[in-house]
């Protein structure tokens, strides 16, 4: 059986209390059974999401040297890059590079750590406001609903 990548409706947590209970419902049924999924209503316009991909092209053609100079593991926030065979999953080496990115934080201080600001060192990326709206909405009431089915 095929299975089909979800597309979920950002707009739909601003219709009303079932809704919104539908959505989040939805949401964790995707990431959980699907592990990924699709985000329309969120905002963010063709135009941004296409100079993103392009700034993160750029970013991957640059010399490894370059974006070791972000590496995650000098962020206390998780954010950076990680190179080709740097993650493991399930105790294998997954061969994928990646930079992840965030709303930045106060960094919690950590004797002997370093924070790189991974925004200022590699080229900007433009995340727009609706960008950022639309994580943080997605991930503010993950605890409304406890998993249930909507009512």
């Amino acid at each position: 059986m095929a299975r089909i990548v979800p597309v979920l409706d950002l707009s739909r947590l601003e219709q009303g209390a079932s809704e919104r209970r539908t959505f989040l419902f939805d949401l964790r049924t995707a990431a959980r059974d699907v592990g990924f999924f699709y985000l329309s209503g969120h905002g963010i316009s063709a135009v941004q999401i296409d100079e993103v991909l392009d700034a993160s092209r750029r970013f991957f053609a640059l010399p490894e040297a370059d974006k070791l100079a972000i590496e995650m593991i000098e962020s206390p926030q998780f954010r950076g890059y990680t190179r080709t065979g740097g993650e493991l999953t399930r105790g294998k080496a997954d061969w994928r590079e990646q930079l992840d990115i965030g709303v930045e934080r106060r960094p919690i201080p950590m004797p002997g750590h370093s924070c790189l600001d991974a925004a200022a060192r590699a080229e900007p990326m433009a995340f727009s406001p609706a960008g950022t709206q639309a994580g943080a909405a997605c991930m503010a009431d993950q605890g409304d609903g406890g998993g249930d089915p909507p009512a």
